[in-house]
Parts: structure tokens; sequence; C-alpha cells
């Protein structure tokens, strides 16, 4: 690997040292930023008798309109009612998008061939 030149060495460790104070600084605004931005929503909850769960409830039902396409989940599983004859180890609960082989099955008029019976689920 070259050498840098003295000169060009102590011009690189100076552009450090300033880049290190620069964030240094930066780190220092968004602090104070942050602060008064807080005191002011501190002070707007008091004024119109927010407390800090309406402030959360809020604060998610916004992420959850500004992200639509993610799908919260209940967690509730829920048995699958569809199993692909061409391997038994993929099945379908019914919900959520449709399989490959379920849309080929149902494209077919044969999806009624993949239902899991009642009593084999038991």
């Amino acid at each position: 690997m070259a050498r840098l030149a003295p000169d060009s060495n102590s011009e690189l460790l100076k552009i450090r040292a300033e880049r290190e104070r620069l964030e240094q600084r930066e780190k220092q605004l968004l602090r104070s930023v942050q602060s008064r931005g807080l005191n002011e929503i501190v002070r707007i909850a008091g004024l119109y008798q927010l407390d800090a769960d309406r402030i959360s409830a809020a604060l998610s039902r916004r992420t959850e309109r500004a992200n639509p396409g993610i799908v919260v989940s209940t967690g509730r599983k829920v048995d699958p009612k569809f199993r692909d004859p061409a391997d038994p180890a993929k099945t379908w609960s019914g919900r959520g998008k449709k399989p490959h082989w379920v849309q080929h099955l149902e494209t077919a008029g044969r999806l009624d061939s993949a239902r899991i019976s009642q009593r084999a689920s038991v």
C-alpha cells in the first residue's frame, strides 16, 4: 500500500478531527431539538388533558396507517383446510394469500379435491 506524504497525512488527521468535532456538535444539537420538542409535547398533552396511554395509542395508529402493508398477527393458529395432492407436506388454512398450488387447483376447478375432511383432522 502506498504511503501518504507527510503533509497529506497531517491534512487527513485534521479532516478526521474536524469530522469528529462536527459529529459531536450534531449530537448536541439533536439532543437540544429533541428536548424542546418533548417539552412542547408535554405542554400540549397537559393543555388537552392527554395521558401517555392515549398518546401512545395514537402513535401506534399513525404507524399502522403509514405502513398499511404490515399485518399485525393475532397469533391464533388455525387448522389447515386444504392439502396439496402433489406434496402432502404443503397445506393452506384458507386464510391469507393463496399458494400457487391452490391457485392452479382453483383454476382447474378441483380445489374441493384438496379439502381436508373434518374427520381426518380430529
